[in-house]
């Protein structure tokens, strides 16, 4: 008989009870009972705390572990440390998961014994609830189909634009130890925490159905504080781990790409007093890389209007556009 593999979930709480809720009763009621769920409690209410307690009063596999510490990636740090299970899945209290995620993953890892299973997953914004509005991945990012569902990084396309969550994948513990793989101490880390993941994988599992669906939480953290600008830091820590792969001139057009796409779209969560400093940091920082690449480059990425913009505007052009597409 084979063994079924110990999964340990651990779960960043930071939401509302009703939220929290929903999230713990679709673990609670997993068809695969071999799961421990480890919920990281940052302490934002007495009410959340006492929720956490009474599904753990109710099933032991319920952990509660007090961490008081608002970022994502410290409180997933904190559990991993405390997970024994030989697989571990990573997501916040604003998710909600298919009942039989866990079971097909325990099947199918049987036989694949994949780095990463990865799975479809769909975000929605809470004022429309009902409607996704933003699919992972599908069919079209797989560079080439595979008879068993196993792929590496170079067969996934925009491996630097798409899918860079954690909560729609399941990795094997073993190789996040062995690699040394955790979250910095960052409010972005999770993206160049799966670059790093996706890079230094043997093999990954491909599920292209659908098992989680979670209300759009991506910059939070940093909304409308200057640690919107933690932003800098992770791409240029991005940069430098392309570089030591020696990966960075193979995907420098999705490098420039992914990072003019994500310092455009965070600016929008700047407070007011912020924005002309973020942006003297953003155009400064894009030209320094703009001016670096060969000839034939520049060319190329002149000729894309959104990229040219960005290079060339000044402060008050760059932010009537932004409002502009506001209203």
């Amino acid at each position: 008989m084979r063994k079924e593999p110990l999964i340990s979930v651990i779960v960043n709480v930071y939401d509302s009870v009703q939220k929290l809720k929903k999230c713990l009763d679709t673990l609670k009621l997993q068809l695969y009972n071999n799961i421990e769920i480890i919920c990281i409690d940052n302490g934002l209410s007495a009410e959340i705390t006492a929720e956490l307690y009474l599904y753990q009063s109710k099933d032991e596999r319920f952990k509660i572990i007090h961490h008081e510490y608002s970022k994502a990636s410290s409180a997933w740090n904190e559990g991993l440390k405390h997970s024994v299970g030989s697989y571990v899945h990573f997501i916040n209290t604003n998710s909600w998961l298919l009942l039989d995620l866990y079971k097909v993953f325990a099947e199918k890892i049987q036989t694949c014994n994949a780095d990463i299973y990865m799975f479809n997953a769909n975000l929605y914004r809470d004022d429309v609830i009902d409607i996704p509005f933003y699919e992972l991945f599908d069919s079209e990012d797989i560079k080439s189909v595979s008879e068993n569902n196993i792929y590496s990084f170079k067969d996934i396309n925009h491996i630097m634009t798409k899918n860079l969550r954690v909560f729609n994948k399941i990795y094997k513990k073993q190789f996040l130890e062995e690699h040394a793989l955790f979250f910095a101490k960052n409010v972005y880390s999770e993206y160049l925490f799966n670059i790093q993941t996706l890079v230094k994988s043997k093999n990954i599992y491909v599920n292209n159905e659908t098992y989680l669906r979670s209300s759009e939480q991506l910059i939070e953290e940093g909304k409308n504080t200057n640690r919107v600008a933690d932003i800098f830091s992770m791409v240029i820590d991005v940069e430098r781990f392309m570089s030591e792969e020696e990966l960075f001139k193979y995907y420098v057009f999705d490098i420039f790409n992914y990072i003019c796409n994500t310092l455009d779209s965070y600016y929008d969560y700047c407070p007011e007093e912020f924005k002309m400093h973020y942006f003297g940091q953003m155009q400064s920082g894009l030209r320094a890389r703009f001016n670096s690449m060969p000839p034939q480059a520049q060319d190329i990425l002149k000729n894309i209007e959104d990229v040219n913009f960005m290079l060339t505007s000044t402060f008050e052009e760059y932010n009537k556009k932004k409002q502009e597409v506001i209203l």
